[in-house]
């Protein structure tokens, strides 16, 4: 009769950390948040290149972040245009702010942050006019069916309507799209 010997506890902890659901739903959490982390960086790099150049101010709240481009050049129409696709160089214009952009996004700010932003929202202000859409646009721009994880964009132009009137037109589609998500 052979019997084998007994584990030793570095083969017991081993064979635990392999097998244990609760252990390996640990590692994949950890493995799911060091892939996160590296997207956020990627980003967040090309974010801070912008910020850096003076290209774009952010504005962080409460589950929503406001990204106010100062001026049009190629980086910043390829950064906003990248979550847009129906956003190109056939019907998008340069035109710079004949306005304070900054109280624009003060105000947007201030009606932000007395609601309670459900769906993580990004609002951009950029200093091009598009005149396939006239009051502005928000779609989707990140959606994790399986973890039932999506964001919101709104991307305000500088066109003939003005970005708050263009922001109460979008928001209220965000306020909508809420409700039917409760």
């Amino acid at each position: 009769d052979f019997t084998p010997p007994a584990l030793t506890k570095k083969q017991k902890q081993d064979f635990d950390n392999k097998y244990n659901p609760v252990q390996v739903k640990k590692r994949m959490l950890e493995e799911e948040k060091k892939v996160e982390k590296e997207k956020a960086s990627k980003v967040d790099k090309v974010y801070s290149d912008l910020i850096r150049k003076d290209l774009v101010k952010l504005t962080n709240g409460n589950n929503y972040t406001i990204y106010t481009y100062t001026k049009s050049c190629e980086e910043v129409f390829k950064q906003f245009s990248g979550f847009f696709s129906d956003v190109n160089y056939g019907n998008t214009i340069e035109r710079n702010y004949d306005f304070n952009v900054e109280d624009v996004k003060n105000k947007i700010d201030s009606i932000l942050k007395n609601t309670n932003i459900k769906i993580p929202l990004k609002v951009s202000l950029v200093p091009y006019q598009c005149k396939d859409f006239p009051e502005g646009e928000i779609q989707y721009t990140m959606f994790k069916e399986d973890k039932n994880q999506y964001e919101l964009h709104i991307l305000l132009f500088n066109n003939e309507m003005p970005m708050e009137e263009q922001f109460k037109i979008q928001f209220n589609k965000y306020l909508k799209e809420v409700k039917r998500y409760k």
